[in-house]
């Protein structure tokens, strides 16, 4: 019963607060994310190092950029960088009235009238909606509901999903088995692996272009890092200088906290970190510096506060370890000091391996024949990851050895050059006349 009455707060509270898609106006991109995908800060707010990066380039060519937050997000308005508009409170409203309409058929009547030609849900009549007011040319979301897809179709609006993140093996959300309405009609892949994954949905009219990582492009680009914030700019002051720094990327799904990740439960005692890198921390006290980065998820979300309480206990035993500052600062900014990068599982080793730092991957599932053997093959062969184990001896050994590669992964798209024909795929041109 508590389970249930804390998922229908979750869904109420944003829904307090009043809608404002109605204002947004026409645009030539509308640009679509949720809390999840806000992991940066800049000025002191939440900042999507995809979509708000995609959205400033776009904006400096010319093009009309809005934002939008998908249910239900918190963080929109003026409490996120891009100023997302939101809708907590209109789908909301749908959505009780679809399920009364399954539970009484007779209130049918109920159905928007625009929306009673389509045979479709009544969350399609919000999408008609948004559409309608924002009349964009293009829609890059990261994360694509299956109705907004149907009615983007429709609408005859190219939709093109953001992958947000690298590495994919598989498809994790199952589109192979959704019908193409249900599809987004285009695919942004980050890099070789992911993009022949999704090459696969050719056949039900998605197609797959890769570019350059719209956030690290910033970061690797002499020119480019020069205009970026000065607070990303900056080296952290309380880094030190002394003693090789590692990252470790804390992954989600380890706490029972998710459900696709059924294979994960059990294998951390704690739900976070193994017990084997917190020896390792004990025992390179006055030779390693050790940075915890928390997952975006567990950074935004209360229902990890137990995570924070021990993170809190960890640095204030531990002096050599820091856990706020290394989940708020940009990924590239702290890489750029990492001598090596610790994950049970994170697609973080993409990142790292993008800034030329090596990865020690934890997780047994990873192991061969492991549910998740697949992954990171690429990294692997190229020697930007290896597979270790829950041994402290191990893992004290690759912290205290491990260096920076003098050349970072590359993969076969990297130039502006393969931006730029991206945005003319979407956009008809590269810069707006």
């Amino acid at each position: 019963m508590y389970t249930v009455i804390k998922k229908y707060l979750e869904l109420l509270l944003p829904s307090i607060i009043p809608d404002t898609y109605q204002s947004l106006g026409k645009c030539d991109v509308l640009l679509c994310s949720h809390d999840v995908d806000l992991g940066e800060t800049l000025n002191g707010l939440p900042y999507s190092k995809l979509i708000d990066s995609v959205c400033e380039d776009l904006t400096d060519k010319g093009w009309i950029c809005k934002q939008f937050a998908h249910p239900f997000s918190v963080l929109t308005g003026k409490k996120a960088w891009g100023n997302p508009a939101s809708a907590n409170r209109k789908i909301l409203e749908l959505s009780i009235r679809q399920k009364i309409q399954k539970t009484f058929p007779l209130f049918s009547h109920l159905t928007p009238g625009k929306i009673k030609k389509l045979p479709i849900t009544s969350l399609d009549s919000f999408y008609c909606d948004l559409f309608d007011i924002t009349q964009p040319k293009c829609i890059i979301t990261i994360g694509s509901p299956a109705s907004m897809c149907s009615v983007a179709r429709l609408k005859g609006i190219p939709m093109i999903e953001l992958l947000h993140g690298i590495g994919y093996a598989t498809d994790p959300w199952g589109w192979d088995k959704e019908p193409p309405c249900n599809l987004p009609t285009g695919v942004l892949s980050l890099d070789d692996v992911s993009t022949k994954t999704f090459s696969n949905l050719k056949n039900k009219g998605v197609e797959v272009r890769q570019i350059p990582h719209p956030f690290f492009r910033r970061f690797l680009n002499v020119e480019a890092r020069k205009k970026l914030p000065q607070e990303w700019q900056k080296k952290p002051s309380w880094l030190p200088v002394d003693r090789p720094v590692i990252l470790v990327a804390l992954s989600w799904g380890y706490d029972g906290d998710h459900s696709s990740y059924t294979q994960f439960a059990g294998i951390l005692k704690n739900g976070l970190i193994p017990d084997e890198v917190i020896d390792a921390v004990e025992q390179t006290q006055d030779s390693v510096f050790w940075l915890f980065r928390r997952h975006p998820v567990q950074l935004k979300m209360s229902k990890y506060n137990h995570h924070r309480q021990f993170l809190d206990k960890l640095v204030k035993k531990y002096p050599n370890c820091e856990w706020y500052e290394s989940s708020v600062l940009p990924l590239p900014l702290l890489l750029s000091y990492c001598s090596g990068h610790i994950t049970m599982s994170s697609m973080t080793s993409y990142d790292a391996a993008f800034m030329g730092v090596k990865s020690l991957l934890l997780c047994p599932t990873l192991q061969l024949n492991g549910a998740g053997s697949c992954y990171f093959q690429d990294l692997i062969a190229s020697g930007f990851a290896e597979l270790g184990n829950f041994d402290t001896g191990n893992i004290v050994q690759w912290v205290t050895g491990v260096s920076r590669s003098d050349q970072a992964f590359t993969t076969s798209v990297n130039s502006d050059a393969d931006w730029d024909s991206a945005i003319e795929w979407m956009l008809g041109k590269v810069h707006k006349d």
